[in-house]
């Protein structure tokens, strides 16, 4: 079971075991669930870093990449301000394509993996509901895990 995995059934199981408030609180938790799209441009650079072939070509593609976090919000009903902070999870990648004429055809999907904090202030122009948020994500790669279509070879100290 991977990593990705792991983390989508424990946040399964903090979203199914919340508590549910009958009343308004100005404290919240909750989980957040989500995907994107990613695409990590140079990786042709460090395989072939000189011109050393002809009559090739490297390709870029989008990946899509999961990203899963926990939260807590605080905002006091009818203020204007509140704020929120996180733990999160998320994935930067791409799937770099070679061609060249001797029909060597390659695919390495490198993805990089990251755990993050993350602090918002939160704007609520209506004092309720719709908010614009401020803030940032601080994170630290924690691995790159690579697909290979086949044994590299398009350099000798190929990293992936």
């Amino acid at each position: 079971m991977n990593v990705t995995s792991k983390i989508g059934i424990l946040a399964t199981l903090l979203f199914v075991n919340s508590n549910l408030f009958a009343q308004e609180t100005p404290f919240k938790l909750g989980v957040c669930l989500g995907g994107g799209m990613s695409v990590t441009t140079g990786i042709d650079k460090i395989l072939v870093p000189e011109d050393y072939y002809s009559n090739y070509s490297f390709k870029d593609k989008w990946q899509f990449t999961p990203t899963v976090g926990v939260f807590a919000q605080y905002h006091v009903d009818g203020s204007i301000i509140g704020v929120e902070g996180g733990f999160s999870y998320w994935q930067k990648a791409s799937q770099l394509v070679y061609n060249d004429n001797k029909e060597l055809n390659y695919k390495v999907t490198p993805r990089y993996n990251y755990i993050g904090v993350s602090a918002l202030l939160k704007i609520y122009p209506w004092r309720k509901g719709f908010n614009i948020s401020i803030g940032g994500r601080a994170g630290a790669n924690l691995n790159v895990s690579s697909t290979n279509s086949e044994q590299c070879k398009l350099c000798v100290n190929c990293p992936l």
